[in-house]
């Protein structure tokens, strides 16, 4: 084969190249939602639609969302001194090197627990996932007040932890649902 052949074969390729491409055109009328919609959406679709098509409903959007404000303080307020005192607790029960164990417990069981927490707030609804999360959060509280061993007061501050980072999460995932998206970027979530 010769260069001036392969130079044609060459082109010929480049044109049936160009020639095989083509713009797929979409259907804007065939486009559908989706099929599948989960519960938990479905609930803040309504919620949101009556808070916005209400007197009552944009009142109701204000307190949820100043309830919001106000747990947002108290858990960034237990965040920043809960640490101080924990070297305390662990040298109450003679064992401070138990301190690194607990921060690594604790960040793990945060990282794990978040995906899950949000297919719960998806399946069922915010508002009940919201009160699953706030009892973990209590019930750490309350393990860690009750413990007479480092173990209890390790596993109460794991429910504390897992609480406390999905309180955020879960605020972040209903303020986003209620509010509408050009008033979104005002608010740092």
């Amino acid at each position: 084969m010769s260069v001036s052949d392969r130079k044609l074969d060459n082109s010929s390729l480049d044109q049936e190249a160009t020639n095989s491409h083509h713009v797929p055109v979409i259907d804007e009328e065939k486009i559908t939602e989706p099929e599948y919609v989960s519960r938990g959406v479905r609930r803040m679709e309504k919620l949101k639609k009556v808070m916005s098509e209400t007197k009552k409903g944009k009142h109701m959007r204000l307190l949820l969302c100043a309830c919001i404000i106000i747990t947002e303080f108290v858990v960034a307020l237990d965040g920043s001194t809960t640490s101080s005192y924990q070297p305390y607790a662990t040298s109450a029960f003679k064992h401070h090197s138990m301190l690194s164990t607990l921060s690594i417990a604790t960040s793990i069981m945060s990282s794990v627990s978040q995906p899950i927490i949000a297919k719960i707030a998806d399946v069922t609804s915010r508002p009940t996932c919201y009160i699953l999360v706030l009892s973990f959060y209590t019930m750490g509280y309350i393990i860690c007040a009750a413990s007479s061993t480092i173990s209890a007061y390790v596993i109460g501050s794991v429910f504390v932890t897992i609480g406390r980072s999905n309180i955020d999460m879960i605020n972040t995932i209903i303020l986003a649902d209620i509010i509408p998206l050009k008033y979104l970027s005002l608010i740092h979530i």
